[in-house]
């Protein structure tokens, strides 16, 4: 039987922080959410970055069959750095699929929607697009937006004096984002229905202590208003659905603390291997070498052993290094890394260019982790183990097929 269905992403939400904390002292609507449906932790995908591992859960593949390995890439087409769209996406989505099946799709702020795409439907591009004019399929939409004041993404704190504000911005964006969905759930024919909180994933990057109580200051009742905002929020999305609508909750990666970042060119300098066309790291962890096969190799070997042993005050730093063949299962795209380091939780790996140090401190205070991402569903998810595997099941309830 067809039904509708409706997702929830919640950016970066862990899943012990919300089953430990969040759901027993400051989100009880969720709680009683959860006691309808189906809720474990699952994995987010490497490297465990938004537009990677959205695009996994639209596409239902993995980054070597998307092509996309991060924010950034570097290849012969462009000239240094370049920010992949949607047009290097070489997989289709799950919207592309329903609107190519007649079915009706609204997608709101997911992230890796920029450019937005032809559906059959709405789609409300994420934080790439750089002015709510370009945010919208159809382009007329964008007036509604801009008649409501939204926001495609809340600008980040330039300062200590300017995190209040940054605050209220996070509590403004989504409630405009809830309110433009229930009344696009009120009035527009739909099948598929995305909707995705990036709010929470701000919030952690820049308030993690205060969010686990581990730093009680002048932010932490912000915090707590926060996930009641949160809590209503969903409720409320909840509450407007039409009868026998399934819906998924889920979160992309799951969120630590950092200790330290780790400047992974500053080490490649320093260990005499780095090469700004030949040898270099982008974030997060990717390592990309052009050589030849049996030198490549040799380097592969050399650079995982020393990583390994990379310490900080004593401590191990580096959990695993994945070849290329393990982890992305075959050929690389051009623009694939040929290495992804993965760190121990706390330690978040970037690629500055000019930082002298290797390891230093952040103005951030979370950051991504693979494992502990969540997952609640109307959905049987007892075989789901990763974001990947998610949207297939979505699919079949609506289609009544298989993709």
């Amino acid at each position: 039987m067809n039904k509708k269905h409706f997702v929830l992403g919640i950016d970066g939400m862990p899943f012990d922080l919300f089953n430990e904390k969040l759901i027993s002292n400051k989100m009880p609507k969720c709680k009683k959410i959860i006691e309808k449906a189906n809720f474990k932790a699952i994995d987010s995908v490497m490297p465990p970055v938004s537009s990677v591992a959205w695009t996994s859960y639209a596409t239902g593949k993995y980054p070597k069959e998307h092509g996309i390995y991060g924010f950034t890439e570097k290849d012969s087409r462009h000239s240094g750095l370049y920010i992949p769209t949607t047009v290097d996406r070489k997989a289709e989505t799950i919207w592309n699929r329903l609107s190519r099946k007649g079915k009706k799709v609204v997608v709101l702020n997911v992230p890796f929607t920029y450019p937005p795409e032809a559906v059959n439907g709405i789609m409300v591009s994420c934080f790439l697009c750089p002015k709510i004019e370009n945010a919208t399929y159809p382009k007329a939409f964008y007036q509604n937006l801009a008649e409501r004041g939204y926001i495609i993404d809340v600008e980040a704190p330039s300062s200590e004096e300017d995190k209040p504000r940054f605050i209220e911005d996070l509590f403004t964006a989504m409630k405009i984002r809830t309110e433009l969905s229930i009344e696009l759930m009120e009035h527009t024919k739909w099948d598929y229905f995305h909707l995705h909180i990036m709010e929470t994933d701000r919030l952690f990057h820049f308030f993690w202590d205060s969010v686990t109580g581990e730093k009680e200051d002048e932010y932490s009742k912000e915090v707590d208003r926060f996930f009641e905002a949160l809590d209503n929020h969903v409720d409320s999305l909840l509450r407007h659905l039409p009868p026998d609508t399934g819906f998924t909750i889920l979160s992309d990666h799951g969120f630590c603390g950092i200790q330290h970042e780790v400047q992974l060119n500053t080490w490649l300098k320093k260990e005499a291997y780095f090469h700004p066309d030949k040898l270099y790291s982008l974030t997060p962890g990717r390592i990309y070498i052009h050589s030849e096969a049996k030198e490549k190799e040799i380097l592969k070997q050399q650079l995982k052993e020393k990583l390994l042993k990379l310490e900080d005050s004593g401590h191990k730093v580096i959990q695993n290094v994945f070849f290329e063949e393990e982890i992305f299962q075959g050929m690389q795209e051009e623009t694939g890394p040929n290495m992804v380091v993965h760190p121990f939780n706390g330690y978040d790996l970037k690629s500055n260019m000019r930082e002298s140090n290797i390891f230093t401190d952040s103005l951030l205070t979370g950051m991504h982790t693979f494992e502990n991402a969540m997952l609640i569903s109307t959905l049987d998810i007892t075989d789901i183990s990763d974001i990947s595997r998610v949207a297939e099941k979505i699919e079949e309830e609506i289609c009544d097929d298989h993709f």
